[in-house]
């Protein structure tokens, strides 16, 4: 490290602030015995809450209403429509909670995706639910998000197939290296999924992007250089994992575009492997890989 900062200061001034601390309005605290940095955005959360007066708000446990519809034609949403000045409020809410989406807060990444997609015309209801991820931050602005501990990468995908009224999918994927997610997404798919197992693949398409970029990413830094690349995606659903090995049951999938078949590209050079995983009753994740002679025509179907 010392060496690392001699040789920039050839070329840049440099001031020398000590172990870092701070940095963007988040605080890092590191720790060597278990080498792992600890990120978390406290003060920031404490002061968008008392810019938007929720300071004093009931805490709730989840970013959004279990099952909840918030699009124009749902019953639950109200038809009163937010006065222009409720408007730019609501616009600037979304945007304070972008930043927590960017650097520690995947878990508010799909509500907040959602409550974006009406910022032209926003209802009270749309209000009301922004509000309750405000509230839901005000009980976990204590949280942190931990990186490090290990040198594996893992990730997960998965997908919400046509349960919106636009029948788009939304795929989601997160990966972890070591404890903390690094990397996080979560978007309305580009074309209407005929099957779950098609919605899947699409999601493991965007998800093997992500990937690569990581590796690449990674392999920067030298000093990782006993890093574990060979990564396992995690997907629920056994025809997409084998689509993503082989032209399995070419006649029921030659419909979709030739990009999502990039997934098939990736997993064939041997960078990472798709594997499978459920939840049990108990709530916890069940990993197992998926036998290559298991036939999945009727899932296809």
């Amino acid at each position: 490290m010392t060496k690392t900062k001699a040789d920039l200061n050839q070329h840049f001034k440099l001031v020398d602030l000590g172990d870092i601390n701070w940095l963007l309005g988040v605080s890092v605290t590191c720790n060597f015995e278990d080498k792992t940095i600890s990120l978390g955005q406290q003060a920031y959360v404490e002061q968008i809450l008392a810019r938007f007066g929720l300071t004093n708000a009931r805490p709730d446990i989840t970013p959004m209403e279990p099952d909840a519809d918030y699009h124009f034609d749902s019953p639950s949403v109200s038809p009163m429509l937010l006065s222009p000045t409720e408007k730019t409020t609501y616009r600037e809410m979304i945007g304070s909670l972008m930043y927590c989406v960017t650097m520690t807060c995947p878990d508010i990444a799909y509500a907040v995706s959602m409550l974006s997609q009406f910022l032209e015309e926003p209802r009270t209801t749309h209000m009301k639910a922004v509000k309750h991820i405000f509230c839901y931050l005000l009980g976990t602005k204590h949280l942190k998000l931990v990186l490090g501990g290990n040198t594996s990468v893992t990730g997960f995908s998965d997908v919400d197939w046509a349960s919106q009224c636009h029948r788009h999918s939304i795929s989601g994927f997160a990966y972890f290296v070591g404890l903390g997610t690094v990397s996080w997404s979560t978007k309305k798919q580009p074309i209407i999924t005929l099957s779950s197992t098609e919605a899947e693949y699409v999601a493991l398409t965007h998800a093997s992007k992500d990937i690569l970029w990581i590796h690449k990413i990674l392999k920067e830094f030298s000093f990782l250089h006993n890093l574990s690349l060979l990564t396992n995606l995690y997907c629920d659903n056994q025809g997409a994992i084998r689509l993503s090995k082989d032209a399995t049951f070419h006649g029921r999938t030659k419909h979709i575009d030739v990009h999502f078949h990039f997934i098939r590209q990736t997993v064939t050079s041997g960078k990472y492997r798709v594997d499978l995983y459920t939840y049990r009753k108990d709530g916890c994740r069940h990993f197992y890989q998926v036998p290559r002679s298991r036939q999945v025509q009727e899932i296809l179907c």
